[in-house]
């Protein structure tokens, strides 16, 4: 059975966090862990975007060229464009959005005098 991945915050940092058990020092350490992460990861994505959005124009400007413009070149156009916009939204939350979401809540929970400084 196929799982579809999604990033989340290990659990024992999770809980350490809200617990106060970490110094402002390591805290700070992993902030800078996760943005390392995060950003190579919104770099990922943004390739995945770039190329999808080829993929699609090429396919509707082969698609036109072939039937012409018909309503049901728009329709499917319309609607391979919603799927790809919903999937990508997807996809940001399951590599970036949960992970940084995760992180922000354990902070404002467990050290919120110092959410100005490491917040993601």
């Amino acid at each position: 059975m196929t799982r579809i991945y999604i990033a989340s915050l290990n659990r024992e940092v999770r809980e350490k966090i809200c617990r106060q058990v970490y110094s402002t020092e390591e805290l700070h350490q992993i902030k800078v862990l996760l943005e390392r992460s995060l950003d190579q990861k919104k770099k990922g994505f943004s390739r995945a975007v770039l190329i999808t959005m080829l993929i699609a124009i090429v396919l509707l400007v082969t698609s036109v060229l072939q039937a012409g413009t018909t309503p049901a070149i728009a329709v499917a156009g319309l609607a391979i464009g919603g799927i790809i916009v919903i999937t990508l939204l997807f996809t940001w939350y399951a590599a970036i959005g949960r992970l940084r979401e995760q992180y922000n809540r354990a902070l404002k929970k467990g050290y919120p005098q110092c959410w100005d400084e490491l917040h993601l």
